[in-house]
């Protein structure tokens, strides 16, 4: 409560250090909500980025089903458990630390990094083809079968 012998100076100052106060309250507020919103959308785009992940693992398991080479097969079901195993770090770990890991391994292991990546490219192009497939199939579908 302010007195009657404070002066005009030190009322202001002291009505200025009050909606200071309150704005560093309502700042540290906000500052928890948005980070609050951050890290549940960081954990939804991560479980998100995961399913993705856990898919092109099934896909590789597909394409290495069809590989008739064995030694060839048993590189993409390697790299399909791999992948698979990725998609649950995803869903624990930070997704910085996750590109960081990532960076890590390709500087280290770049003939591993580049046969991974030409196997996942491969396994994203037979799902996008079996999506397409199944989509023409559906009812209002072109019904012409791609090869």
């Amino acid at each position: 409560m302010e007195s009657d012998h404070a002066t005009p100076s030190d009322q202001a100052q002291g009505r200025l250090d009050r909606i200071k106060e309150h704005a560093k309250d309502r700042l540290g507020e906000a500052r928890d909500e948005i980070t609050r919103e951050f890290s549940e959308r960081e954990a939804e785009l991560r479980d998100d980025i995961a399913d993705r992940v856990d898919k092109v693992s099934g896909a590789l398991h597909s394409a290495a089903e069809d590989i008739n080479e064995r030694t060839a097969a048993k590189a993409a079901h390697y790299t399909a458990r791999n992948v698979g195993q990725a998609s649950a770090l995803l869903r624990d770990q930070d997704l910085g630390d996750v590109a960081r890991d990532l960076g890590r391994f390709a500087r280290a292991n770049p003939a591993s990094f580049i046969a991974g990546a030409t196997l996942l490219g491969f396994a994203a192009a037979r799902f996008v083809m079996a999506g397409s497939r199944i989509h023409n199939d559906l009812p209002g579908g072109s019904h012409v079968r791609r090869p």
